[in-house]
This record gives C-alpha cells, sequence and structure tokens, in this order.
C-alpha cells in the first residue's frame, strides 16, 4: 500500500486533475446503472399504478366454477404472481404496497434530514451547554437497541404512516 503525501499528485496533469485518459477510471460501472433503472421502474410502477389498469388490489377473484377452498390460484396469464388464500390478486397488491413502502421510506429519510440535521446545525451553531444537551440526548438514543425503541414510539403514537415514518425517522 502507497501512502500520499501532501507533495504528491494524482495521475493525470502537472496539477493533479484527470485528463480524458484517466477520466474513464472513475466512471461509475454498469451495475449501478442497471440498479438505478430497476429502482425506477418500480418506482414509477408503485407512483402510476392506478393508471396502470391493475386488478382492485382489494377485490376477490374466485373462479365460479371452482367453489371449494382453497380459493388461492397458481400464476397465470391472469394473475401474474397467482392469488392469496382470498382470491386476491397478488401482483397487484405488491405493486399498491410499493406506495405505501415508497411513502414511508422517503417520509422516514426526510424525518431524519430535516430534525437530525436541524438539531445537528443548531448544536455546531450554538456550542456550549446546547451542543452537550443535544449530544447527550442523541447517545442516549443511540445506546437503546433499535428494535426495542421502535416498539417503544410505535406503542406510544399512533399506528398511521405519519406515525411509523416518525419513528423510522
Amino acid at each position: 500500500m502507497t501512502i500520499l503525501s501532501d507533495d504528491d499528485v494524482l495521475p493525470g496533469t502537472p496539477d493533479g486533475t484527470l485528463d480524458d485518459e484517466h477520466a474513464s477510471e472513475r466512471s461509475l460501472g454498469w451495475g449501478f446503472w442497471l440498479g438505478l433503472a430497476w429502482l425506477v421502474v418500480i418506482v414509477l410502477a408503485a407512483i402510476l399504478a392506478p393508471y396502470h389498469g391493475l386488478k382492485d388490489p382489494d377485490a376477490n377473484y374466485i373462479n365460479p366454477e371452482d367453489r371449494s377452498p382453497p380459493f388461492s390460484y397458481a400464476p397465470s396469464t391472469e394473475h401474474w404472481f397467482g392469488t392469496d388464500q382470498d382470491a386476491r390478486d397478488v401482483f397487484s397488491r405488491t405493486i399498491y404496497g410499493a406506495r405505501v413502502s415508497l411513502v414511508v421510506g422517503f417520509s422516514a429519510v426526510a424525518f431524519g434530514m430535516v430534525i437530525g440535521g436541524s438539531l445537528g446545525l443548531l448544536a455546531g451553531y450554538l456550542r456550549g451547554w446546547f451542543d452537550r444537551v443535544i449530544s447527550f440526548l442523541f447517545v442516549v438514543l443511540l445506546s437503546f437497541p433499535a428494535l426495542v425503541l421502535a416498539i417503544l414510539i410505535t406503542s406510544l403514537l399512533e399506528r398511521t404512516l405519519f406515525g411509523i415514518a416518525a419513528t423510522l425517522g
């Protein structure tokens, strides 16, 4: 392993900036673009779910000829992922469920950034006793196991999307 000093220069031009020959070494790989494309497809499918013409995720699709339980059907052209034990389409339930997951995920990140970022900025700006109090509170929060803390907060708050997102954030 080579340790660079302050006087060492990166490969490329004499001032250390990358030229065209070395710029390709820092590009993103195909795995990143594949993952990003898959993420875009999932997010668009979830956002545009009401406009896809999917089956109703809560409706039962019991075949009138087959009246004997269980009512779950295997995957077919009519039900891409099959149906569950109540004969509800699993594919449409998955797409509509992704909507809820995306809302909770993005809201949790937003809560964490706004509340944690604001408290961190204030603690860094004000310093002194305020910084010590905020740092102590964060250390206390981080000392609890995450699952136990999430169960505690969830039991104290309402079980809504807002409550779940605030707990995760």
